[in-house]
């Protein structure tokens, strides 16, 4: 897999913000004059007309000047609810929540239902972590004007911060319902799918936010690792190529998804396209070799790899790669070297002690090939693979009754563990029980009539016990599955031509 893919969804803003509206003159108390009512209303007007200049200055992009202006009107007329509530939503735009919260609680207390002072209020209070009391307000703005997506989208923002991904969902899916046309609706929602570990849902979502609006690279890569971690290349690939335009990291990704979906000629030509502008990346070089290794093209991938290893020598997943490609081609020897990089860079880490065991063991180092098996499984008992490595080295270095109590301990977990009775099988031939080993070597077969050892295994015992027909038709059964098979062709052959004689 290519390195460092990882979660590239992020949030959306978490609350709305809604601009204030300016009220109509407000009604007189009846008791006054006509002159008092006129002048009453002359003086309403004037606030009116400086609420809605200020309020044109702040849509013209002068933010610092209609915020003085307000904070003058303010002073001159602090019970004014517009007022108020023009302030507040101007020190949320600059960042001083803080401020915001006295001055939208003043003008909630004087029109408690309005709406664009319960969002603001909200908003203020989310941005100061009071959440328990931004989420009544919300739900009283849902309650007051139940068709409006932004208070179903500022519930889901808290939800989805406090980790309640099932009501976060829940609240997204209402606001979607009012709305089809923000795509952080959705990029939210796949944000708290992601929290519920369905990355299909997730992908879904977040795909569906690139798709309003293309040219979002966030978005974009947001869906296409969603849809690579839900295992759906094909429907990835299309976001990745749109991440791409404006990312080129991610054409990295984009060509291993290629790889993966056998469009090898396209994954070749993408990595080469990337090759000027990313020649000094170390990251290039690795994912070149991941993806020329899934075309197979292991010289290609070897080269790739040795090119990432000079540009970050510390690397342990190029160490890693490199070691185990280099096993693969048969070059133990220059394996080695990273494989030890790996293990000293990490001594804790299993992987790196049980590749180093395996090329160890491979060179026929199996002093150090068996110390490192013995450490993974004092730090993991229940590994019968590495189990299994260990007492077939154990019986390679002449250890064989520490190969037989490894066998054993293998078979007690899991008795059809062809591998182990095999073993066992040998140490009976070895200690001369050739009945025992016999039926041994014959369970091998019974349970799994592709593994060819006991084929092998059985016909020599055979042969110890004089009968000849029948192991040579045990070796004819084994050249049968793998004509190759050389420890077979060469008892078959021995076989016959003692029979000859």
């Amino acid at each position: 897999m290519m390195k460092n893919i990882r979660n590239f969804a992020v949030l959306g803003v978490l609350a709305t913000l809604m601009i204030p509206g300016v009220a109509l003159a407000q009604a007189n108390p009846p008791a006054q004059t006509d002159a008092q009512k006129a002048e009453q209303i002359k003086k309403q007007n004037e606030i009116t007309r400086q609420i809605i200049e200020s309020a044109n200055i702040y849509r013209e992009g002068k933010v610092d000047e209609a915020l003085a202006r307000f904070e003058a009107l303010n002073a001159a007329h602090p019970d004014h609810v517009d007022v108020l509530s023009w302030l507040g939503f101007l020190y949320i735009r600059k960042d001083a929540p803080e401020k915001a919260v006295p001055v939208l609680e003043k003008a909630h207390s004087l029109r408690e239902n309005d709406l664009e002072i319960m969002n603001n209020l909200g908003n203020a209070y989310v941005a100061t972590k009071r959440d328990d009391k931004a989420l009544p307000l919300y739900r009283k703005i849902a309650e007051l004007s139940p068709r409006m997506y932004e208070p179903y989208y500022n519930i889901g923002g808290i939800h989805l911060r406090s980790g309640n991904f099932s009501d976060a969902v829940a609240a997204y899916k209402k606001a979607a319902e009012m709305t089809n046309l923000d795509p952080f609706v959705f990029n939210n929602m796949g944000v708290a799918y992601e929290g519920l570990k369905d990355d299909t849902a997730a992908a879904d979502s977040f795909a569906k936010a690139s798709d309003i609006k293309p040219d979002n690279a966030v978005f974009a890569r947001n869906a296409a690792f969603a849809y690579i971690r839900a295992k759906k290349d094909d429907q990835a690939a299309p976001y990745l190529e749109r991440a791409s335009k404006s990312d080129p990291a991610v054409a990295l990704y984009l060509a291993e998804n290629y790889a993966r979906q056998g469009r090898n000629d396209e994954a070749i030509s993408l990595m080469k396209s990337l090759e000027e502008s990313q020649s000094a990346n170390p990251k290039y070089w690795y994912n070149l070799g991941v993806v020329c290794t899934r075309v197979n093209d292991l010289d290609g991938a070897e080269m790739a790899y040795r090119k990432s290893y000079d540009l970050d020598a510390g690397n342990q997943d190029t160490l890693n790669n490199l070691g185990l490609l280099l096993f693969r081609k048969g070059k133990y020897d220059e394996a080695l070297p990273f494989f030890e990089s790996m293990y000293k860079n990490n001594p804790n880490s299993i992987e790196a002690m049980i590749n180093l065991a395996a090329c160890h063991s491979r060179m026929n180092n199996l002093s150090k090939s068996i110390d490192l098996w013995k450490t993974v499984l004092r730090r993991d008992g229940s590994r019968s693979d590495i189990r299994l490595d260990l007492a077939n080295a154990l019986w390679r270095s002449g250890d064989k009754e520490g190969a037989r109590f490894h066998y054993l301990e293998i078979l007690k977990g899991n008795p059809r563990n062809v591998k182990a009775i095999n073993g066992i099988g040998l140490y009976q031939y070895e200690n001369n029980r050739l009945d025992d080993a016999i039926k041994s070597f014959r369970q091998c077969i019974a349970i799994d009539k592709s593994f060819l050892a006991p084929y092998n295994n059985l016909a020599v015992t055979l042969e110890r016990k004089n009968q000849m027909k029948e192991a040579m038709s045990w070796l004819e059964k084994a050249l049968a599955i793998d004509p190759n098979y050389e420890d077979a062709k060469k008892n078959l052959a021995r076989m016959k031509a003692n029979s000859a004689n």
